[in-house]
C-alpha cells in the first residue's frame, strides 16, 4: 500500500508545480552562437538576462533592431524585457579576448548583481561613459549597480 500511496503523494504534490500557465516567449540573437547564462526578474516583474554572444547578436526580440557585437571573441550581455517580454534595453561587457556571464541576481531593491569569467582585460561598466578595464589572465567578475 505504501508503494502506491508514496507516488501518488508525490504525483499531487508535483502536479501543483507544473500547472502554470504560458505567459510568453521570445527568441533573440545573431548569426552566431549565444549562451544561455541565467535569467532573474525585479520586484516589478521586468525579466532581465545574462549569457555569452559571439558577433552580432540583435537583442530586441520584436519588430527593433538593437544590435550589439562582441568586441573580441565573445562578449557577455545583459538584457532587460518588461513583465510583457517587450524589449527595454541590451549591454555588451567584454574586452579583448572570450568573456562569459553566468549568474544574474536581483535584490528587493531592484539593484543587479552579475557574474561571470573573463580572459585578458574587460570593460566592465556596460554604460557609455569611463571604462573600467581590469588587467587579468583568467578570472570572475561580480558587477553590481
Amino acid at each position: 500500500m505504501l508503494r502506491i500511496i508514496l507516488p501518488l503523494l508525490i504525483t499531487v504534490l508535483f502536479d501543483n508545480a507544473y500547472s502554470q500557465s504560458f505567459v510568453w516567449a521570445k527568441s533573440l540573437g545573431g548569426t552566431k552562437s549565444e549562451f544561455p547564462g541565467s535569467i532573474a526578474t525585479d520586484p516589478s516583474g521586468c525579466v532581465f538576462t545574462i549569457g555569452t554572444f559571439e558577433g552580432t547578436a540583435d537583442f530586441d526580440p520584436g519588430v527593433g533592431v538593437s544590435n550589439l557585437t562582441a568586441a573580441s571573441r565573445s562578449d557577455a550581455f545583459v538584457s532587460k524585457l518588461d513583465p510583457s517580454g517587450n524589449f527595454v534595453w541590451a549591454k555588451r561587457i567584454g574586452g579583448n579576448n572570450w568573456d562569459d556571464g553566468t549568474s544574474i541576481a536581483i535584490d528587493a531593491a531592484g539593484n543587479v548583481y552579475l557574474g561571470g569569467h573573463f580572459n585578458g582585460t574587460a570593460d566592465f561598466d556596460p554604460v557609455p561613459g569611463p571604462l573600467i578595464y581590469l588587467p587579468m589572465v583568467i578570472t570572475m567578475f561580480i558587477y553590481a549597480n
